[in-house]
């Protein structure tokens, strides 16, 4: 067992007195033994007070020995009287004998008399630590009068104020919901008007563009008609003026051919007769003077004419390449028109979507109209809802009022009467 164990144990009834007689025994076996062993006054007076001391703090701190503070002190000033009395009656006792005087036994007394002047301020000690449970019972009566009355005080305050703080509240209230109710009506009007006056100024801008997009469309659905005619009719016309590639070859040709022959066979004329000529042995002077320039004549124009047919040829392959452009140029006009038509028919396909966008269009000014009607509705709705809470609101608020204030004076009426 520890020692906080051991001290904490529960009080016995019968371990109190039999600690005090046992210390007792032991402070009367003590002072005899000093007084017989001849110590001086001094210790003999010391030990019973260390004793008594010891005593003290063991019925402090153990807590079967734990008393009232009335009952320690009683027996701090008894155990204190009754070492006195042993020591007073010692000294009697060896006055008896023939080596006492009185002297010593005055000596004796005033030095015994010291552990009851200790025990009587170990009584008072303990008597000054002790409270009265009269007095104790006569302050908590006082305390509580006065917290009473302090509380009552309070609640009347608390009362007041609360009353107060209710129509307060239910005032804040009610201003407050119809200020918001008036600043819904409010909001809800001007935002009506607004949302109306939007809707018809779109519905107008939407009809008088639909109406202009209409007679737009209507023109490019004619142009492009038109175009779509214009262009069949030029594919037609190309397709119908097609060139044959052999065509100026075949016309051309036979013509180059001749002059190209006529040109030859001037050559080899011209030829044959300056041979023939050179065979006959006319005098040389005489052929100069009469046929010179004859000569001659027949070689320049011997030589225009190959001029002439080397151009003719340049011509026709010239004739033939511009044939070939041409041709190309119309499989590219055709290839042209191919494209165009395809783009024309996309044309018409973006005209019929765009035409659906007008229709969609042209409903959406009554879709407008349903939602500001439905706004309509719920506007009626909430200012309802809204005369509702604040009516409940009110209601909840003097409930609230009236409950509270009953209770607090059912409570003071009910304190007053015990």
């Amino acid at each position: 067992m520890s020692i906080r164990n051991f001290m904490d144990r529960p009080a016995d009834p019968m371990i109190g007195p039999i600690i005090f007689f046992g210390i007792f025994a032991f402070g009367a076996a003590v002072i005899i033994f000093l007084k017989i062993n001849g110590a001086s006054q001094v210790v003999v007076t010391t030990v019973p007070i260390v004793i008594m001391v010891g005593y003290a703090v063991l019925m402090y701190a153990y807590r079967p020995l734990r008393l009232r503070l009335d009952q320690a002190g009683d027996n701090i000033y008894y155990l204190g009287f009754l070492f006195t009395l042993i020591s007073l009656a010692w000294s009697l006792y060896t006055f008896n004998s023939d080596d006492a005087n009185t002297g010593e036994i005055i000596t004796n007394f005033g030095i015994a008399i010291a552990t009851t002047i200790v025990g009587l301020a170990g009584r008072v000690f303990f008597a000054q630590m002790r409270q009265d449970p009269n007095e104790t019972e006569q302050v908590a009566r006082i305390e509580l009068a006065e917290a009473a009355r302090s509380l009552r005080l309070q609640l009347d305050n608390s009362a007041r104020e609360m009353s107060s703080f209710g129509r307060s509240v239910q005032q804040m209230t009610t201003e407050g919901l119809e200020e918001t109710k008036k600043a819904v009506d409010t909001f809800m009007e001007n935002g009506m008007q607004r949302f109306e006056s939007s809707a018809t100024a779109f519905a107008t801008s939407v009809e008088t563009a639909n109406s202009g997009f209409s007679a737009r469309t209507q023109a490019l659905e004619n142009a492009t008609t038109s175009l779509v005619n214009t262009m069949t009719d030029l594919s037609n016309r190309i397709g119908s003026v097609r060139v044959n590639d052999d065509f100026l070859e075949s016309q051309l040709k036979p013509a180059a051919e001749q002059i190209t022959n006529a040109a030859q066979q001037l050559s080899q004329a011209g030829t044959s007769l300056a041979t023939e000529i050179k065979r006959i042995n006319f005098p040389k002077d005489l052929i100069e003077d009469q046929f010179g320039s004859t000569i001659s004549n027949l070689n320049v124009a011997a030589d225009a004419m190959k001029a002439i047919a080397t151009s003719e040829r340049e011509g026709i392959l010239k004739i033939t390449e511009s044939t070939d452009s041409l041709s190309r140029g119309s499989l590219q006009l055709r290839e042209d028109v191919s494209e165009l038509s395809k783009v024309v028919r996309n044309l018409g396909h973006s005209v019929s979507s765009l035409q659906k966008g007008i229709a969609a269009i042209e409903a959406f000014p009554n879709s407008l109209k349903e939602m500001a009607s439905d706004l309509r509705a719920h506007s009626t709705e909430m200012q309802d809802a809204s005369a509702k809470y604040v009516k409940a609101m009110n209601d909840t608020a003097s409930r609230l009022e009236g409950s509270f204030t009953k209770r607090l004076f059912s409570r003071f009426s009910n304190r007053d009467e015990n």
